[in-house]
């Protein structure tokens, strides 16, 4: 199976970007590819930009990478309770190419942030919508206070939050 991850970060220190380097570390025996979307440059979503321009090539692009996939781990981070404006904006542009661009893919949803809710309040309010952009979304998880759950020198998470995140792993499957 092909794993296909990225954060919905446009920050160049993005802890959410770091936890999924983090999570391709920590499972070698997966085909996890890290995609840095953080150089996707895009104007914010208007529809008079997409009738003079159309539809960046770049965004395309992801979508055709998307679908090349069997599964995708997205981490995003959450600004004031909701995904980055970054992250919405992304998603924006993909849905206005081709309102299903997740291809019917199976999605594990991570988020992390310094506080104490890891983003959880984020997840809680988009997850839902991933069906309509052609998600299944098999799992979502949250790690609250990153720095503390992260071991600096090794770079790795904490055994409870591993284990969280392989059982989440675990539950991918092939679809025929």
């Amino acid at each position: 199976m092909k794993i296909l991850a990225f954060a919905g970060s446009n920050s160049s220190t993005s802890i959410n970007h770091i936890l999924l380097e983090i999570v391709k570390k920590g499972n070698p025996n997966l085909d996890i590819e890290l995609l840095d979307i953080r150089n996707i440059n895009l104007p914010i979503y208007n529809i008079d930009i997409e009738k003079a321009k159309g539809a960046p090539e770049s965004l395309k692009d992801l979508i055709k990478k998307i679908k090349s996939f069997d599964a995708i781990i997205l981490s995003i981070p959450e600004h004031n309770g909701l995904p980055s404006a970054f992250f919405k904006n992304i998603i924006d542009w993909c849905s206005r190419i081709d309102n299903k661009f997740l291809g019917n893919k199976q999605v594990i949803l991570l988020s992390t942030s310094p506080g104490s809710q890891g983003g959880a309040n984020n997840l809680e309010k988009i997850a839902p919508l991933f069906k309509y952009w052609g998600a299944e979304i098999t799992g979502s998880y949250s790690i609250p206070m990153f720095y503390d759950a992260v071991n600096p020198k090794t770079m790795e998470l904490d055994e409870a939050h591993n284990e969280a995140i392989r059982l989440l792993l675990s539950k991918l499957y092939v679809l025929n």
